[in-house]
């Protein structure tokens, strides 16, 4: 081969393997960039929080909207949980540059659809009839001064996260990794840890989530090991909230039937009633594995006998079909949406009844129980309880 021809070949090797180097760069980075959120950095950072002598953060104003505090906050973030998630417009998701944004509070009503965990419109609007629809984020409820199904006496003190929601804790339990409940209120009483760049699934795909280094199932963590390090809850996230949703387009959670009435909540794992059991205690406490019930049983298993074997429609065949505004919890969390109610197997949780953020009715609950209309006061209990009316 004369010299010629060996530049030549040498310079054709070097092409070959400089475009699979491109191509693999790319494929990485696409991954990488995919599994986290969406869009520039300057959708929810700002260096120096001025622009053409302007600031640049907003605080809690809600997209659409403004009036929010302009000074500058830590982590460099343009606006608080509450500004990102909330919103002057019916929808309950909003577009910007990479992705969508879920919406938990739309200041202009109750949107519909609403996300899996509800809206805080209603409580916004205060008085005790709407404090009743959710958990108030934003000031003192008038019912209560703490969780309902309350703690023992000591976890109420120096406004713990069984406290109202609105007030900042002054009580400092750190955790392992330097977190601490010191100065934590609103959503950061629930979603301890929020973790924005986690390498979990792709934006607005679904997948599961469980572990500490993906923020855990929708940032739930705490009353496992302290606060929650490295335990917290695990489940299937829903890859638009679901925004849109069916038997086989929705969250996945996990549930765990356990006695608890001499053993607390700890032994209920990283399931979405262990985590609720953490505030609401007695709830849970007491409640037992078997009929009859003290209070209505949460991760207790919907059994496949007597008028039970017709829930969810299953006519006898022990799989009904999964509802997601009636959600049930699994012994095993599946890879995907499982569009069918194993009776016998799935069990009935907290969110089969109620929503995490606010619904439009009392108690926070999926329906309108107090209406006067008896096929309207029972339709959901008459998913699982088929005799009666």
């Amino acid at each position: 081969m004369n010299s010629t021809n060996s530049r030549n070949h040498v310079n054709f090797l070097f092409f070959v393997l400089f475009f699979l180097f491109l191509t693999l760069g790319s494929l990485l980075l696409a991954q990488s960039s995919e599994a986290k959120v969406g869009g520039v950095c300057s959708n929810c950072h700002t260096m120096h929080n001025s622009q053409n002598g302007t600031a640049v953060a907003r605080g809690d104003a809600p997209w659409g909207g403004s009036g929010g505090s302009t000074g500058a906050r830590s982590q460099l973030l343009v606006a608080s949980c509450l500004g990102c998630h909330s919103s002057t417009g019916s929808s309950a998701t909003v577009d910007f540059s990479g992705g969508k944004v879920p919406i938990v509070f739309n200041t202009g009503g109750y949107p519909d659809p609403a996300l899996a965990g509800g809206n805080f419109y209603y409580v916004r609007l205060g008085g005790p009839d709407n404090d009743a629809k959710g958990h108030n984020i934003f000031s003192d409820d008038v019912n209560l001064n703490a969780a309902p199904g309350p703690p023992p006496a000591a976890c109420l003190t120096n406004n713990s996260c069984h406290a109202n929601l609105d007030k900042a804790t002054t009580w400092n339990l750190p955790d392992p990794d330097g977190m601490t409940t010191n100065g934590r209120y609103s959503c950061e009483k629930c979603h301890f840890r929020p973790k924005h760049h986690a390498d979990d699934h792709p934006h607005l795909q679904g997948g599961k989530v469980t572990t500490s280094a993906q923020g855990w199932y929708r940032f739930l963590s705490g009353h496992m090991n302290g606060l929650g390090y490295p335990n917290g809850v695990e489940g299937y996230e829903d890859g638009d909230w679901q925004y849109t949703s069916g038997s086989d387009d929705h969250n996945e959670y996990l549930g765990n039937q356990v006695n608890t009435i001499a053993g607390g909540f700890s032994n209920l794992g990283h399931t979405t009633t262990g985590y609720c059991t953490g505030c609401h205690y007695v709830f849970h406490n007491e409640g037992g594995v078997d009929s009859p019930f003290t209070r209505h049983p949460a991760d207790v298993i919907i059994e496949n006998t007597a008028e039970y074997t017709n829930a969810f429609g299953a006519g006898g065949s022990g799989k009904g079909t999964y509802d997601p505004l009636i959600p049930v919890a699994r012994p095993v969390l599946p890879d995907t949406p499982d569009p069918k109610v194993y009776l016998g197997t799935d069990m009935v949780m907290c969110l089969s009844c109620h929503v995490a953020h606010g619904s439009q009715y009392y108690k926070m609950l999926r329906w309108d129980y107090k209406s006067s209309t008896l096929s309207e006061a029972l339709s959901v209990c008459n998913k699982c309880h088929t005799s009666k009316n």
